[in-house]
């Protein structure tokens, strides 16, 4: 009887996808508070009235164009919501990369169900 044993799967490192991750994620907190430090400067130096709602992200845009705060208050927030699906879509990318197919979908995958579900609460809102 042989004992041979089967062949151990090929363990891949998953510390670019953990320093590429952490790197997308440090890069948003900062943007996202750079965004929203300039919407406070704005709303303290300006007799602007910051809006309540967000609105859509061409109305953020203009908002911030016209140095109104709540522009640059929903641009800092769309930062903070979008920073997880890039951070899912390199990871996805990196995983592919490598050679694990498996993760690299299923990553995708909820990198897409995020995305989707962002569009439908704009389409929606």
């Amino acid at each position: 009887m042989s004992t041979q044993s089967a062949p151990k799967p090929e363990r891949i490192s998953i510390a670019p996808v953990i320093s590429a991750t952490l790197r997308i994620y440090r890069w948003a907190v900062y943007i996202s508070f750079a965004f929203l430090g300039v919407g406070f400067a704005l709303a303290l130096l300006t007799d602007h009235e910051v809006e309540r709602e967000i609105g859509t992200p061409v109305e953020m845009v203009r908002r911030a164009l016209e140095l109104h705060p709540s522009g640059y208050f929903g641009i800092g927030i769309g930062v903070m919501i979008l920073a997880p699906i890039a951070m899912l879509i390199n990871a996805a990318v990196i995983l592919f990369r490598l050679g694990d197919r498996k993760y690299a979908r299923f990553t995708a995958l909820v990198a897409l169900i995020l995305s989707l579900s962002i569009l439908v609460a704009f389409l929606k809102g």
